[in-house]
């Protein structure tokens, strides 16, 4: 498991794989599956979204309470 924390796109493989499993079965298991190894090799944006996302968050806080009521 270790090499898709070093190259977390390899996790696309796998989740392409349970993608075609669920398009031949429809079993929505295949699906899930698929959809929780394309979010591993995702996770590398979505920590930069995240803390993107938290930085321009806490902005706009400090922003907002440094003006008068």
């Amino acid at each position: 498991m270790g090499v898709f924390i070093a190259w977390p796109w390899l996790a696309l493989i796998p989740a392409a794989v349970f993608l075609a499993i669920y398009r031949l079965s429809r079993r929505k298991v295949a699906a899930g599956s698929a959809l929780a190894w394309l979010g591993s090799a995702l996770y590398p944006a979505l920590v930069v979204i995240s803390v993107a996302g938290a930085v321009a968050a806490l902005r706009t806080l400090i922003a907002r309470h440094g003006r008068a009521p």
